[in-house]
Formats: structure tokens, sequence, C-alpha cells
């Protein structure tokens, strides 16, 4: 499999599923005018990067079970959700759960999908500063 993307690893494996990481990294700190523990204390917004076709081809025809994961700003982020709750110093069973709970890892997305002849698929998605995406393709059987 051919991947010319520097910020993405593509893996196929022996059944026919494909595996895609796609991410950004932007270092946001601003130097050495701010210590780290104070910097990333703060609320830091993503800032939006560019908008990403993905696109595979060769693949055999069939039905696929499509899936779309991310981890990023307020996606997938349990840091975020600890400073919502006030960073608390001691964190609580419940705390714990509630942490857990928003940020599982579940895929934002999961379809059903049908490669054709062209053997061509394509997924359009913004992408965000430091975010982190997976898109699995696995054949149905």
């Amino acid at each position: 499999m051919k991947d010319s993307d520097p910020s993405s690893w593509i893996c196929a494996g022996n059944t026919g599923g494909v595996q895609a990481l796609i991410w950004d990294f932007t270092n946001t700190h601003p130097g050495l005018k701010i210590h780290n523990q104070a910097f990333y204390k703060r609320d830091l917004p993503a800032e939006p990067k560019n908008k990403i076709t993905f696109t595979l081809s060769n693949l055999p025809k069939g039905k696929y079970n499509a899936k779309t994961y991310k981890v990023g700003y307020r996606v997938n982020d349990a840091c975020a959700t600890y400073r919502d709750l006030g960073s608390p110093a001691q964190l609580t069973k419940a705390l714990v759960a509630k942490i857990k709970a928003e940020n599982s890892g579940a895929p934002l997305e999961v379809r059903t999908m049908k490669i054709g002849r062209d053997g061509k698929f394509e997924q359009q998605f913004d992408l965000r500063e430091n975010d982190v995406v997976l898109i699995t393709l696995k054949p149905q059987r």
C-alpha cells in the first residue's frame, strides 16, 4: 500500500481490512516565555487546519464496515473534561466514571458501505490542530 503523506500511516490486513491513522502536530507552546505547567493548564482551543479528503483505491469490491475515531480538542479529551470539572485535587469514583464516559474512545461514525468495481473509498473531514483520526474499513463476510 502506498502512502505519500508524512502525517499518516496506512496498513492493510490479510483479510482485506484497512486502517488509516491521520494526524496534525502543531507546536502551540509559545516557547520560553511561559512555563509548561502554566501554559497547558489553560483551555487551548484548536485552530482549524485543513479539510482532508482521504482516498483509497484498489479495494476489493464488496460491503465494508467503516468506522471513524477521533482524539482532539474536546473530542475524547479527558484533560478538557477534568478542567471543566474544576481540576479537583482528588477525583472521586463518580468523577472518574464521568471522565471515562465522556471520553470513551468510541467511534464518532459507524456505517456500512459498498465499494464498487472502481475500488475507491473517499471520506472528507475537517482536521484541527493536533487532531488524530483513525479510519478503519473491514470487509463484511
